[in-house]
């Protein structure tokens, strides 16, 4: 998986929203919610 670092220089998987380092459905939900205007990401 491709990775970013974050502005913290944390590195991050892209599609891990929540940052526990796993790419699960949490993730999707929480941009799904993001994209329905639910949450701030």
């Amino acid at each position: 998986m491709d990775s970013f670092y974050g502005d913290h220089g944390q590195g991050r998987m892209w599609g891990d929203i929540n940052g526990d380092g796993k790419l699960t459905s949490a993730d999707a939900l929480m941009i799904l919610q993001a994209a329905a205007g639910a949450i701030d990401l």
